[in-house]
């Protein structure tokens, strides 16, 4: 049976003080609250400690309100326990606001998960955050990487070289924008990843947030095609072979050293446009070489 009440009360309930007093929880809320409010109050005057709930309930014009409440045992002037003073706070903008917070972080955390890239924030090296695409390229379970270090993964030729460009990104010194590494997966796999990053805060710490892609295929194939290129240029240059490529959109012209010794060239330059390779060949072979081309 309510007792007194203040002006907050009043207001919630929509009834006078008078219309209050005397009165219990039936009156004013359904079974459920009331059911609940009432074990409550009960276990108060029982055990002697006070209680702490929330709960969802609607004010006098229907409006949905957000209720903490706090219980705590009412002695009379023999110190024995008489009842209950229940003190409860609006939180309900507090409580949308967490709800809207949350439901924003749930459709960044689907963004993330459906990016192409494994996306992840490093401190001290630990996996704070994560995407699933990652756990799908490393090949562990987000639970497994949560927390853990990072260099773990890294090959272990390339620890150090991870570390160093860790430590200067953090420090805010230039290191590239991109890294080439291994990693030794879950299956024990040695993939091949390339990551781009940046410093920032995270929660109030040093951070960096990495994007990673896995390269094997293409690193792979890049360097089956650097080989072929370099046991080329060495059979070239053993049989005294000339070779120039001729870049026909940007008119750049790249030879190999035979080229500059058949030509006299003493100084080396990266490349030629057309007008200074050509002044290199007979005047009347020039046409034939250009039809040469064309064909």
């Amino acid at each position: 049976t309510y007792t007194g009440v203040n002006k907050a009360f009043v207001d919630f309930i929509g009834k006078k003080t008078e219309e209050i007093i005397g009165r219990n929880d039936t009156d004013f809320f359904n079974s459920y609250l009331a059911n609940t409010f009432n074990s409550s109050d009960q276990e108060i005057i029982q055990t002697g400690k006070k209680t702490n709930f929330a709960e969802w309930m609607k004010d006098s014009m229907g409006n949905d309100v957000f209720f903490d409440t706090t219980k705590t045992p009412l002695l009379n002037a023999e110190g024995e326990i008489s009842g209950v003073v229940g003190i409860s706070r609006d939180n309900t903008h507090l409580k949308k606001t967490e709800f809207v917070l949350k439901e924003n972080q749930n459709k960044l955390q689907l963004i993330y998960d459906h990016a192409n890239e494994g996306i992840f924030i490093l401190q001290d090296e630990k996996i704070v955050f994560l995407n699933q695409k990652l756990c799908e390229i490393i090949g562990y379970e987000h639970e497994d990487l949560i927390n853990s270090n990072f260099l773990d993964y890294v090959h272990n030729d390339d620890k150090s070289y991870v570390s160093e460009f860790s430590e200067k990104k953090l420090q805010g010194l230039n290191t590239g924008k991109s890294l080439v590494f291994r990693i030794i997966s879950a299956q024990k796999k040695i993939i091949y990843v390339k990551i781009n990053s940046k410093s920032l805060q995270w929660e109030g710490n040093k951070s960096i947030l990495a994007l990673l892609d896995e390269i094997t295929e293409q690193y792979l194939l890049e360097k089956e095609l650097k080989e072929v290129n370099d046991r080329n240029r060495m059979s070239q240059k053993a049989a005294k072979i000339d070779a120039w490529e001729w870049d026909i959109v940007s008119d750049k012209i790249r030879c190999s050293d035979i080229s500059y010794s058949i030509f006299g060239i003493t100084d080396k330059v990266k490349h030629f446009d057309s007008r200074e390779f050509f002044r290199f060949i007979f005047p009347d072979d020039k046409k034939k070489i250009l039809l040469g081309f064309k064909e």
